[in-house]
């Protein structure tokens, strides 16, 4: 934008002109190259405020929270932040935030690469590519692995693995490309 490199711009529709307020530059530790987005997800999301069951929100007036998901391979925003993003962030148009804490480790999380998320209801997620991690589950009180699909669950502000397992192989990588939630059927595919 304006010949200053960023990954996520913002451009009006009204006056045909790119924000240069609005505008993020991402970047991987250790690294000479920026980082980079493989996806946004407009979380439009409905919620009801009373409610916090997102089966029922089909009748609430709020359009969501509009913030876009933000996924690919990137740890900052700036080559000498120390916030770390673990390659996903929500962008509300003019800030990069964290979601939730601890999906990095450092000792595992090497060249983390998540290429899609899906929003499951406005208070979970899952995000897919190629990574491994581990995480702290406080139910079980161990770290758990986690291996290309994580959960994000936003009440309790945690990420987990599927409940239902692992996609993984031994001898090859797995990279998951594309997620989708059917709230009819309330299956993650």
């Amino acid at each position: 934008v304006e010949d200053s490199p960023c990954n996520i711009g913002q451009m009006s529709l009204t006056t045909k002109q790119w924000s240069t307020q609005e505008r993020i530059q991402l970047s991987l530790y250790n690294s000479y190259s920026g980082g980079e987005v493989f996806s946004l997800l407009a979380n439009h999301t409905k919620t009801n405020p009373t409610d916090t069951s997102y089966r029922k929100s089909s009748t609430s007036s709020h359009t969501g929270s509009g913030e876009l998901i933000v996924v690919g391979a990137f740890d900052t925003t700036y080559r000498n932040s120390q916030v770390t993003y673990c390659s996903v962030g929500k962008w509300n148009g003019a800030v990069l935030s964290k979601v939730g804490e601890g999906l990095c480790n450092s000792a595992l999380s090497k060249g983390m690469k998540i290429t899609c998320a899906s929003m499951a209801g406005p208070q979970e997620m899952y995000v897919a590519g190629a990574f491994q991690t581990q995480v702290w589950n406080g139910e079980r009180h161990a770290f758990v692995k986690i291996y290309n699909i994580a959960h994000f669950n936003a009440v309790d502000q945690v990420w987990l693995p599927l409940h239902v397992g692992q996609i993984t192989c031994s001898w090859c990588t797995v990279t998951v490309l594309a997620l989708a939630w059917d709230s009819k059927r309330e299956q993650l595919h």
